[in-house]
């Protein structure tokens, strides 16, 4: 969307971040093993990439959320 130009440059930052972001993560990780079979060949490229170059810099989205971390704890510890 952003390449195509439906979404402007002042979204797209945000976007891009975010999505890093959740993806770095457990369960993000874990959804986008399942998500990049389904996504755009250059939007998996891509956002393989920056996941590539991403360090300890680079906050993950339950950092950003503590209520994120502490309900994935919860829902983790529960019996199936």
């Amino acid at each position: 969307m952003h390449r195509d130009g439906y979404m402007n440059e002042g979204s797209w930052p945000g976007f891009e971040g975010m999505t890093v972001s959740l993806l770095l993560t457990h369960g993000g990780a874990e959804w986008w093993q399942e998500a990049r079979r389904v996504w755009g060949v250059d939007a998996v490229a891509h956002f393989d990439a920056a996941l590539a170059a991403a360090d300890d810099a680079v906050p993950r989205f339950d950092a950003l959320r503590p209520e994120f971390a502490a309900k994935h704890a919860e829902t983790r510890s529960r019996p199936a």
